[in-house]
């Protein structure tokens, strides 16, 4: 395999990166859906353990459709740091069924 060199491009201008086309398929929007349902459901159970769990498989959604093994092995080592976080971190779930606040830095009463 031979490299190519490539053209330095004049100061400012940026190389766009080449887009392949859109990869999220019916399969993938199923699965969106089904996830987020899943996380507002558990949301709405103030089952805060279920909770995080249920955020991270919707986040983890884009690597596991992604087909590529090193991005899903990225995300499975940041799964595991961000739910000792979110674990350490958060506080009890809204009782109107909104997203936990503390997540999202926003203030919280058990801050």
């Amino acid at each position: 395999m031979r490299l190519q060199h490539r053209k330095t491009l004049p100061r400012g201008v940026v190389r766009k990166p080449a887009i392949h086309g859109d990869r999220r398929d019916g399969d993938f929007k199923k699965d969106l859906l089904a996830r987020s349902d899943a996380l507002k459901q558990v949301i709405d159970q103030a089952d805060h353990v279920a909770a995080i769990q249920a955020e991270l498989d919707l986040h983890g959604l884009v690597y596991e459709h992604a087909n590529n093994r090193i991005l899903l092995n990225s995300w499975t080592g940041l799964r595991g740091h961000l739910q000792l976080y979110w674990a350490a971190r958060t506080g009890p779930l809204c009782p109107n069924g909104t997203a936990m606040t503390t997540i999202y830095g926003l203030p919280s009463a058990t801050v």
